[in-house]
């Protein structure tokens, strides 16, 4: 893997602990949830969270992949919206406490999931030949 290649992975993980971290503490810590992130961070997380998704997704693919990658992935992607929606709205005005626990429990839910997966994936890649 290049440097660059290393480099945009680096931000996706970055950016995929600053947007899920959240939930995944709510989920731990018995609906104790931290503060939100202002709406301007998650957006900007987001951005950055799918634009080096796409092009991980795009190197991947030129690599050559197994059979049964694109469905496990498109699992994953789905999952990962389910999450990025979770916190867009978390992030907004007016939430009452009890509503942003539920909600960033839902996203440590598909984290941990979205983590799971992505380990299969990286099987799938590596192990299984």
């Amino acid at each position: 893997m290049s440097l660059p290649s290393s480099l945009v992975l680096g931000i996706h993980i970055l950016m995929a602990m600053l947007l899920a971290g959240g939930g995944l503490a709510a989920l731990l810590s018995n609906g104790v949830t931290a503060p939100a992130l202002p709406r301007q961070t998650a957006i900007i997380g987001i951005v950055l969270l799918l634009t080096t998704g796409v092009n991980n997704f795009i190197a991947r693919l030129g690599t050559g992949v197994p059979k049964g990658y694109h469905m496990w992935f498109g699992i994953k992607f789905l999952l990962a919206l389910h999450i990025l929606t979770m916190v867009f709205l978390v992030s907004g005005p007016n939430q009452t406490p009890e509503k942003r626990a539920r909600l960033l429990k839902g996203v440590g839910v598909s984290a941990i999931a979205v983590v799971l997966i992505s380990v299969y994936l990286n099987y799938l890649v590596t192990g299984a030949h």
